[in-house]
């Protein structure tokens, strides 16, 4: 009888029938964002983060919640209480409170050239998108794009590395100086 039973009481899996668990390697780092009560990292599997309340590790994935794969940046507004996420195809989700949000302007433009996002910068619920094809503002706030600048003349087009706002200025680190 008690052969019989054993089967009911065992578990072959610890996801349940239709739902999903991701297998991704947490190894190696490559970027960080601290919030008020969390610190996010961006490593080759996708995206953790650390609660400084508990200590807990906590993964994000596509399984999770997140609109892609491919984790490249991460920022955090600490006006608004918001974490930015970039991908490598140049999606952006904004992390609110239990809310994701997804702007997939710049992945779905049709862009010559190369199309990557090399960092973020974050002033007045503004983030500064340094591009290999210009600078893109996000509208934290609105939840937009709300411009784009290409740095340049009429013959080059200038790849920006970073950028930093100075009182009125924005100034960028471009490919060519």
């Amino acid at each position: 009888l008690i052969l019989l039973l054993f089967p009911l009481f065992i578990q072959g899996q610890d996801a349940r029938i239709g739902n999903w668990k991701d297998y991704l390697s947490y190894h190696s780092a490559s970027y960080i964002s601290e919030s008020n009560n969390k610190i996010y990292c961006v490593s080759s599997g996708g995206l953790f983060y650390v609660d400084k309340q508990d200590n807990t590790i906590n993964r994000l994935s596509k399984v999770t919640g997140l609109s892609d794969i491919d984790i490249n940046k991460v920022a955090y507004s600490r006006d608004l209480d918001l974490t930015i996420v970039v991908y490598k195809n140049c999606n952006i989700d904004l992390l609110k409170t239990n809310k994701i949000i997804n702007i997939s302007e710049i992945k779905r433009k049709e862009i010559v050239g190369k199309k990557e996002i090399n960092n973020i910068t974050i002033k007045d619920n503004i983030a500064y998108l340094s591009c290999s094809f210009g600078l893109v503002l996000v509208d934290l706030q609105k939840e937009e794009i709300k411009d784009t600048y290409y740095v340049g003349d009429d013959i080059n087009m200038y790849e920006i590395n970073g950028c930093a706002i100075l009182e009125d200025s924005i100034v960028t680190a471009t490919s060519g100086g």
